[in-house]
């Protein structure tokens, strides 16, 4: 118990040195959407529902959802299981193609945004996590006005 208790805790506090302040989302047009789930607390019909909320997120901010070779909205959610409690990260990020400015214009895929949110869980996991998903996509759409404003 103790040990869970901690390692939530240190979840916590390392995803709160981690800002999102940092990145650009000005001129992102369309948008693919992608939903990663390596925890066992939802299933496939779960999954694709969060697909679609998120798929409906990104028309609601003016983008074309379309699929591969354009940035890619993704959400990552993973999860373990302790003393029959749910700790529970989730991720939402943007990866794009980019070009660097190193020697060559290397062409790389890097994280153009992310942002994360750990939570515990004991009764609704699913709630939770379409809860956590609503404060990123919030905080994301923020972030994404102020760069296109």
């Amino acid at each position: 118990m103790r040990k869970a208790s901690l390692l939530f805790l240190a979840l916590c506090l390392s995803s709160a040195l981690s800002a999102s302040g940092f990145f650009t989302l000005s001129e992102i047009k369309p948008a693919h959407v992608f939903v990663m789930n390596t925890s066992n607390l939802l299933d496939k019909e779960d999954v694709a529902e969060i697909k679609e909320m998120l798929t409906e997120f990104v028309v609601s901010l003016g983008l074309k959802p379309e699929q591969r070779d354009t940035p890619t909205l993704m959400v990552k959610i993973s999860s373990i299981t302790a003393d029959k409690k749910h700790f529970i990260h989730i991720k939402l990020a943007v990866g794009e193609d980019v070009i660097t400015t190193r020697k060559g214009a290397v062409k790389s895929f890097a994280l153009t945004y992310d942002s994360e949110d750990f939570i515990q869980s004991e009764k609704d996991p699913k709630g939770d996590i379409l809860d956590s998903i609503e404060y990123l996509t919030d905080e994301f759409s923020s972030h994404y006005s102020e760069d296109n404003e």
